[in-house]
Order: C-alpha cells, then sequence, then structure tokens
C-alpha cells in the first residue's frame, strides 16, 4: 500500500508553483530578447513581449508590459482566459496574447 504523506510530500512542490502568475522572473540577456523586449517609440516598440519558454514559471511564460518588470503569465485569447486580477494583451508584432496583472497594466 502506498503512503498517503509520500503522495503528499510529492505535490506539495507543484501547489507551491501553481500560483505564480505576476512574480518577478527574468529574461535571457540576448539581443534578441534585447531587441524584442525594449522600448523604442519611434520604431513602434512599446516594451511588451513575451518568453513563451521559461522555466522559472509555472505556465512558462515570463512578459513585459510596457517596459515593466518581468513577470510570470500565461498566454490568453479573452480577458476571461486571465487570472481575476488580469487583463488580456495582444503583444505587438505576434498572434499571441498574454495576461497582464491589474496593478502593471494600471500603473503603465
Amino acid at each position: 500500500m502506498r503512503s498517503p504523506l509520500l503522495l503528499i510530500a510529492l505535490l506539495l512542490p507543484l501547489a507551491a508553483c501553481a500560483d505564480d502568475f505576476g512574480q518577478r522572473c527574468s529574461l535571457p540577456d540576448n539581443q534578441a530578447i534585447r531587441s524584442a523586449c525594449g522600448s523604442d517609440p519611434e520604431r513602434g516598440l512599446e516594451g511588451t513581449c513575451a518568453f513563451l519558454l521559461s522555466s522559472q514559471c509555472s505556465e512558462n511564460v515570463c512578459g513585459v508590459y510596457r517596459a515593466s518588470r518581468p513577470f510570470c503569465t500565461q498566454t490568453c485569447s479573452s480577458a476571461e482566459s486571465c487570472p481575476e486580477r488580469a487583463v488580456c494583451v495582444s503583444i505587438a508584432g505576434s498572434s499571441e496574447a498574454m495576461c497582464v496583472p491589474r496593478g502593471i497594466y494600471d500603473s503603465r
């Protein structure tokens, strides 16, 4: 018979990481990311991007909204697919959209 404590111990790390939405993450430091996430009004860049391969975030998405600090997020198709405290924002130059925490969205 399997021990219920072992199962709980194995699931605890998953529960702790499940709600990292809005928590700080970091982007890879390379030219492609700096270019995509940079803010340059002359080139039409507003500093909004999403890195879809982030191992730091439970949904594997680390985003930046209008030159904000990077944050863990998720992709979305509408406001209803985001957590309650977020809005769905299109990413310029991409067919993707991401959820932006309301606090970051309102401050920009």
